[in-house]
């Protein structure tokens, strides 16, 4: 009977040390993934649905709607002309104010963002955001991701490309609101040089956080980088070459061992 009653307890207390361990995995998933959780949880929200793919906050005036998905559709057709065709359908949420852009998403002091994950993309917007430009950056990398996958994604493409090829589609860098060509990168880096200063090298803008790791000098640079060697490289092999590589990596090819040797085809 007493070994029964110790038998009991023992289970007793292996049940609360399995529930109290399973809270805890919960609630660092939750922490860890809470953004997500609000994505995908917008169409039981407040925002506003007038469009496909598109919630807007509900602090927006209605009035502003139709200018938000006129933006939108122009963004679009921008990366459209760029791929020659577009697969991805990212979903949009316009925010009104920081407070609301925290619930879904990761702010590095950028304008916007995007929230990839294997159930769905978004692309998180504050008012500064909601520009053609801006929209279409984000895009961009909803459609790298879209041919690519996730896993693909996030195992083999260093954040200087991923950046560098929206920059292709975001006419803000080096400025004057026009495509640019590698000879305007590569000016305006010139331009931005300070005595002493050296060359950001592609090697140290590997992670998305390598962009923000210290002043907006550095981050504007290190922009400008990206934007140079991928103008650099779409010069030679253009957006054919940029299809090669990414059915290469599906094929799970090494990314820097392919993107030279699609280069080298190229000058042959």
């Amino acid at each position: 009977m007493k070994k029964n009653i110790l038998s009991l307890g023992l289970l007793f207390r292996l049940l609360l040390l399995s529930l109290a361990l399973g809270v805890v995995v919960l609630l660092v998933f939750y922490v860890s993934f809470s953004r997500l959780f609000y994505c995908y949880a917008l169409p039981y929200s407040s925002f506003r649905t007038p469009y496909a793919d598109t919630y807007i906050s509900p602090k927006i005036p209605p009035s502003l709607h139709p200018l938000l998905f006129k933006m939108v559709q122009t963004a679009r057709k921008r990366v459209h002309h760029f791929w020659g065709s577009t697969k991805a359908r990212p979903v949009l949420v316009f925010c009104a104010d920081e407070a609301e852009f925290a619930y879904f998403g990761r702010n590095y002091g950028t304008p916007a963002m995007v929230n990839l994950n294997p159930l769905g993309t978004y692309i998180i917007v504050l008012p500064d955001g909601a520009n053609i430009d801006v929209l279409s950056h984000e895009i961009s990398h909803a459609e790298l991701y879209s041919r690519l996958g996730w896993y693909t994604k996030m195992r083999q493409i260093p954040a200087w490309f991923d950046e560098g090829l929206a920059l292709m589609v975001d006419y803000r860098y080096p400025g004057g609101g026009k495509a640019h060509q590698h000879a305007d990168y590569r000016k305006k880096l010139l331009e931005l040089g300070l005595p002493g200063s050296r060359p950001i090298g592609l090697s140290e803008l590997r992670q998305i956080e390598d962009f923000f790791a210290r002043d907006t000098y550095h981050t504007h640079r290190a922009y400008l980088t990206a934007g140079q060697e991928l103008s650099r490289w779409l010069d030679q092999v253009k957006v054919k070459g940029l299809l090669q590589l990414i059915d290469s990596l599906k094929a799970g090819k090494d990314f820097m061992q392919v993107y030279a040797h699609i280069e080298k085809m190229a000058l042959k």
